[in-house]
């Protein structure tokens, strides 16, 4: 027993010393390896006596957030800790942690080409914005087709707007935050006298919604379906209610449209606006409802359609590419329950709420140039890459050598020029202009021709090449064909064989190169 426990209290005091070896063989992931990062180019400048920055070329991975073209962090400069905070509005992340642990700061290290981690304590962290205002206007279908035949759908329709409306005031600290509208439609006689105006989601409110949604007069089985008339009353609402906030309600960050319908539109029509067709209206909402703006702001906009198991495929796809052309391939939404709906629209409730959740992250003032945020994620560090093997030096090889021949029994001695350019890293292809003087006869003769330069080893190369060229003397041809091998250091080796007026003589050399490999 005492050997045993001695064993247990030896591996508890050794436990530290593993779990630090563990973590010394950790190191934090940097941006270029990071799973979760958002990276940008930070600058600064003067605007009279303020400072401004600007964080520009953002990209993010593993973190989401609404996208800018621009983040400025000019009202967030603190002039106590120097320290400059970027704002990313709407932020989620898929990583298990979410956003609970502070965000790791990094900068470039121009000079060592890497990412430095920043090793004071930054504020990088996620944080709930009360000051933030978004209203949402809810379009319902109370067409005949949700009660026709004795369907229930028109009640799972309102148990599910009322599932939105109490998953948005269920956070009790947006509840003055979020302004909620609802419009119910069939005809536009209809959605006119079923439109209620967005406000503020206070707990009176929110009872005096319900109790609106609730009491949706039930449709005729006849009635039909202004469904771009209602989203289009709905623009106008959100304008509205827009124009009824002062500066001291809060920032308005947004508007939305969250709609639902189970049909192609067959009513819709605004004789104030002198739209009389179908078609015109449906061209009227594909050119107008994009370029909506609620403060200066785009609206962001979902459309739920619900198609049942005996709904006409051709008349659905027609209805389906309508819609799109309106809302976008990425604001249509099909269920093929109506059950799905309550979980269609809670879940974009939570969405609205991450609207309230804002990532803030820190860089010193005097920082510029690229700067990254990471989520922390842990792995081993990879040892250097080997160095790459140097290229070859495009630059020419230039050989110049002395040769010693004899041809038809006499001794020549001559001087030749080689010059080779690099087509790749192991061939080169160039030329040479060789004389030749004939100690017998007193003769000069000479030979010019290409070669070409094969490089196999580090730097040792064999050379090749053919010449022709004359006899000055007796104005004959003369033909060559040269060999030489280069060694590692300058120095290269030659052998050739002459033909000349039937003769054949042979040559040595020796040279001395430089440039190139």
């Amino acid at each position: 027993m005492k050997i045993r426990r001695l064993l247990t209290l030896a591996a508890l005091l050794a436990l530290p010393l593993l779990v630090s070896a563990q973590k010394d063989d950790q190191q934090p992931l940097d941006p270029e390896h990071s799973n979760y990062v958002i990276r940008g180019d930070m600058s600064s400048g003067m605007n009279g006596d303020k400072p401004f920055f600007k964080l520009k070329n953002v990209t993010h991975r593993g973190i989401t957030f609404t996208e800018q073209s621009e983040y400025r962090g000019d009202d967030s400069y603190d002039s106590e800790t120097e320290r400059v905070t970027f704002s990313f509005k709407r932020a989620d992340t898929d990583h298990p942690n979410k956003f609970n642990n502070p965000l790791i700061l990094w900068t470039w290290d121009k000079g060592a080409g890497k990412w430095k981690r920043d090793v004071e304590k930054t504020e990088n962290k996620m944080t709930f914005q009360e000051k933030f205002i978004i209203s949402v206007m809810m379009v319902l279908d109370c067409s005949g087709s949700m009660v026709e035949n004795g369907s229930t759908n028109f009640d799972t329709m309102i148990r599910s707007a009322l599932t939105f409306l109490d998953t948005l005031h269920q956070d009790a600290r947006t509840r003055r935050n979020i302004h909620v509208g609802l419009i119910g439609f069939n005809t536009t006689k209809y959605a006119d006298a079923h439109a209620y105006s967005p406000v503020p989601l206070t707990n009176e409110n929110y009872e005096k919604l319900r109790n609106y949604i609730k009491n949706l007069d039930r449709p005729r089985e006849d009635a039909g379906t202004a469904f771009y008339y209602s989203v289009d009353k709905a623009v106008d609402m959100l304008k509205e209610n827009y124009s009824r906030m002062s500066i001291g309600d809060g920032q308005f960050i947004g508007s939305t449209i969250v709609a639902f319908t189970d049909g192609k539109d067959n009513m819709s029509k605004d004789y104030s606006k002198k739209i009389t067709t179908l078609d015109d209206y449906l061209y009227y909402m594909q050119d107008q409802f994009p370029k909506h703006r609620v403060g200066q702001l785009p609206i962001w906009s979902r459309c739920i359609a619900f198609r049942g198991e005996n709904v006409d495929l051709s008349e659905w796809n027609s209805m389906e590419s309508d819609v799109k052309s309106v809302f976008g391939d990425k604001g249509f939404q099909t269920i093929r329950q109506m059950d799905e709906l309550s979980g269609t629209f809670s879940e974009i409730a939570r969405n609205l709420m991450g609207s309230f959740m804002v990532l803030n992250c820190q860089v010193p003032s005097a920082i510029s140039g690229p700067v990254a945020w990471t989520i922390p994620e842990y792995g081993k560090v990879a040892p250097p890459p080997p160095p790459a093997p140097p290229k070859e030096s495009h630059l020419p090889w230039i050989g110049v050598s002395a040769e010693f021949a004899t041809l038809e029994g006499d001794y020549l001695g001559g001087l030749n020029v080689d010059m080779v350019f690099s087509i790749t890293d192991m061939l080169g292809i160039g030329g040479r202009l060789g004389g030749l003087y004939n100690i017998s006869s007193g003769g000069f003769d000479f030979l010019v021709g290409p070669e070409a330069k094969l490089t196999f080893y580090d730097e040792n190369a064999i050379i090749a090449g053919f010449g022709a060229g004359m006899n000055l003397d007796e104005g004959t041809l003369m033909l060559s064909l040269r060999v030489g091998y280069k060694f590692k250091n300058p120095l290269f080796l030659t052998a050739e064989t002459i033909y000349c007026d039937g003769w054949f003589g042979t040559g040595v050399g020796v040279g001395f190169s430089f440039g190139g490999n």
